[in-house]
């Protein structure tokens, strides 16, 4: 497309659609010869110097500018049918990956489309909305049962609208799922925590780190038949622990008592 504007902007493009004139015995057809010859060159090095070195070769092995055209028309004419037939295996054979949202899906086909309308192959709108249907999974079943029974002509804007709510009302159901899930293992690995033993104190000899069924020294007392005379909190003993509720209701009840005795009458009475 450049060359081409480049071509006519130089007024040389009449050489590269038209043969070379005949020259003639007249001085008047010579002189029409040699003003083509000039043109004709002029058009020549416009093309030799707008194309890739990858097809300089096809347009210096001729002599006009018209052959020189041609040859370029024949290399992008069957590069062209070749990605011509690729883009339709790709819309025909369209797939919704995985990973991929609605929006990307609708805009991979859309791309897909534009790129065959620029090399002249025109696809409707109710042909691309049935391609994209088809490449659903099967997620989507419900809409897609929806989207074959539509009558008429199918718009694109309102499928994408559709295929979209399906979409949003799947991932909500998704997160939901995985929320239970993650409580669940959160409460799992909450009731398996286990205890600190470092804090856990013995009520026998009231030192942390063990209980008092595996405490040593209620074990070594244990062996002599003897128990220790100062047990820890649970025995009522000092072993630096606060004294039992037992011994406190008694000295509480005694005091009660001796504040109502009678006192005792003098000797002299």
């Amino acid at each position: 497309m450049y060359c081409r504007a480049q071509l006519i902007k130089e007024k040389v493009w009449s050489e590269v659609v038209t043969d070379r004139p005949a020259t003639g015995s007249a001085s008047k057809g010579n002189l029409v010869a040699d003003a083509w010859n000039i043109t004709n060159q002029s058009a020549l090095e416009t093309i030799q110097m707008s194309v890739k070195p990858v097809h300089l070769n096809s347009v210096t092995a001729v002599s006009t500018a018209k052959d020189a055209w041609d040859a370029l028309k024949d290399i992008f004419e069957a590069r062209d049918n070749a990605r011509l037939l690729q883009l339709v295996h790709e819309l025909s054979n369209l797939k919704k990956d995985g990973d991929e949202n609605i929006i990307k899906y609708t805009s991979r086909a859309k791309g897909l489309r534009q790129k065959l309308a620029m090399l002249g192959k025109q696809v409707d709108e109710n042909t691309l909305v049935l391609q994209i249907r088809s490449g659903l999974p099967a997620e989507y079943d419900m809409i897609k049962t929806v989207l074959e029974s539509m009558d008429g002509k199918r718009n694109l804007a309102e499928v994408s609208a559709k295929l979209l709510t399906v979409e949003q009302r799947a991932s909500r159901g998704r997160s939901s799922s995985s929320t239970g899930v993650k409580s669940q293992a959160f409460s799992a690995s909450a009731t398996k925590k286990p205890w600190d033993k470092k804090a856990v104190v013995c009520y026998y000899c009231d030192k942390k780190g063990h209980m008092k069924r595996d405490c040593l020294m209620k074990k070594a007392e244990d062996a002599k038949g003897n128990k220790k005379p100062s047990g820890g909190r649970r025995d009522g003993g000092g072993g630096g622990g606060a004294p039992p509720r037992a011994a406190l209701a008694y000295a509480a009840s005694a005091g009660r008592a001796g504040e109502h005795k009678t006192p005792e009458s003098p000797s002299w009475m």
